[in-house]
């Protein structure tokens, strides 16, 4: 039983990082392609614009190690072979012209999967509030009935066999959503795989 538990705050933890790494990346990108794009009609933005897309590999890189230290063991098959655990022959050279880095299809291809991993965040916050804070939170209604009004689907929770019974299925609730979470996080995890260079 621990275990599961273990498990699914694991899950839990992968669609909260997969939130916050998704909205930093879209930030980062959006404001430091535009930024570099704005200022290339000065020469000024190029170098820019190159070095905000050199470290597009360098996150895919840390979204793979992430995922590995999180989940560890529990999608160790769904790691691809060819990725590269050596981070200086998977970020190119430091003497790639800035023409190089700014043609390049890999850099921009990973830096859009990297912007487009905000909408996945925001579909995992949503999942892990639906997931596992709503059942946690109808879990403890037995505890606070008599303290907080609770309506459950317009029906109030005012008796202790009611709070049981809602009690109850939050446990079922939590149950689905364990095996949820595990295809949610498998997703998630294929679609990191999709930008390791």
């Amino acid at each position: 039983m621990s275990k599961l538990i273990i498990e699914a705050f694991k899950h839990f933890a992968f669609l909260m990082y997969t939130f916050a790494s998704g909205l930093l990346y879209f930030i980062f990108f959006s404001v430091g392609i535009t930024f570099g794009a704005g200022l290339s009609i000065t020469l000024i933005g190029l170098p820019i614009l190159a070095q905000v897309l050199k470290l597009a590999p360098k996150f895919a890189n840390w979204d793979m190690m992430m995922k590995r230290k999180v989940l560890g063991s529990l999608l160790a098959e769904e790691t691809p072979e060819h990725v590269s655990h050596d981070n200086r022959s998977s970020h190119g050279h430091a003497e790639e012209s800035i023409k190089d880095v700014i043609t390049s299809e890999k850099y921009w291809r990973i830096a859009g999967l990297l912007m487009f991993k905000l909408f996945i965040g925001l579909g995992s916050l949503l999942a892990g509030v639906i997931l596992f804070i709503a059942p946690l939170m109808l879990f403890v209604t037995p505890f606070v009935y008599k303290f907080i009004e609770i309506n459950v689907l317009t029906i109030k929770v005012d008796t202790f066999i009611l709070a049981l019974l809602v009690s109850i299925f939050a446990c079922i609730w939590f149950g689905v959503s364990f095996l949820t979470s595990r295809k949610i996080t498998q997703n998630i995890a294929r679609y990191t795989n999709k930008m390791a260079v």
